[in-house]
């Protein structure tokens, strides 16, 4: 009885220490469509501004305020993967609509043990000032991480390391 009880532990330590630490990548990014909340600073929680700002310096409140006007309009902002697994990386294609830009059949990989990701968008110019910025940003991303409720794909811009924060579209 008392090597019944060794055994039981013994199998129980197995189960526990045989975790997998990779993403299960086909439940984060397929089965949804993900919205752009905000673009912020790497490393910080302060939301990226710069795109606002000309030349000068000056903030242009007026750009901001009409940016997130687009941003709370349904359908804009978004991104739906699809893909197939195989192993550790899934791949497939992504349809991505910023406002005026939409993109039907964008290729795109993503790593669950790396947690790089990638995805192929040529036209990043769009006619809002956010929407450009997303669809940069999307071009630029070099890595992801998140889970089945949140998104965050992680770029550089010139010196900057920025991230954009999703969350399940309703």
């Amino acid at each position: 009885m008392k090597n019944k009880g060794v055994y039981l532990l013994l199998a129980l330590l197995c189960l526990l220490t045989a975790c997998n630490n990779t993403d299960d990548v086909q439940k984060i990014f397929t089965g949804k469509t993900w919205k752009l909340s905000v673009i912020k600073y790497a490393g910080s929680d302060k939301e990226c501004k710069d795109y606002w700002v000309d030349g000068q310096g000056k903030f242009n409140q007026s750009a901001f305020e009409i940016s997130n006007k687009w941003l709370m309009e349904a359908g804009n902002f978004t991104l739906t993967f699809t893909g197939a697994t195989i192993d550790d990386e899934i791949s497939g294609k992504a349809s991505v609509k910023a406002i005026a830009v939409n993109i039907n059949d964008a290729s795109w990989r993503a790593n669950a043990k790396s947690n790089e990701f990638a995805i192929g968008i040529k036209n990043t110019a769009d006619k809002d000032v956010l929407a450009t910025a997303f669809l940069k940003g999307l071009a630029k991303a070099t890595s992801y991480s998140g889970n089945e409720h949140n998104l965050y794909l992680y770029f550089t811009e010139g010196q900057q390391s920025k991230y954009m924060v999703f969350h399940i579209n309703r």
